[in-house]
């Protein structure tokens, strides 16, 4: 029902999963009401700042930060950055995603 991703190293996060067919398995998933949650690379990987990322999330993100965006569903029209402190992930379900503490 939910995929956890957490940190670690993002590109070598990105390599592994793109080398098992991961991106294609992961929409299928999300498509059937599965839960994305990634924690620092596990949301990284999900963005465009990464080549070849999962494209999942149309915006950049800082992860790490001290102050994170605030709580709640994602307007991507408003915010193309989302920052994440230690304390916050990113949720996607279906096509809505979420910051979570």
């Amino acid at each position: 029902d939910v995929i956890y991703v957490c940190g670690g190293s993002a590109t070598h996060l990105l390599k592994k999963m793109l080398k098992v067919n991961f991106p294609d398995l992961l929409k299928v998933f999300l498509k059937n009401d599965g839960v994305y949650v990634g924690v620092s690379a596990g949301s990284y990987v999900c963005t465009l700042d990464l080549d070849k990322g999962l494209g999942i999330l149309p915006c950049h993100i800082k992860v790490h930060s001290q102050r994170g965006s605030l709580p709640g569903m994602i307007d991507f029209k408003k915010y193309s950055l989302i920052r994440l402190t230690d304390f916050q992930a990113i949720v996607v379900e279906d096509s809505r995603c979420n910051i979570i503490e």
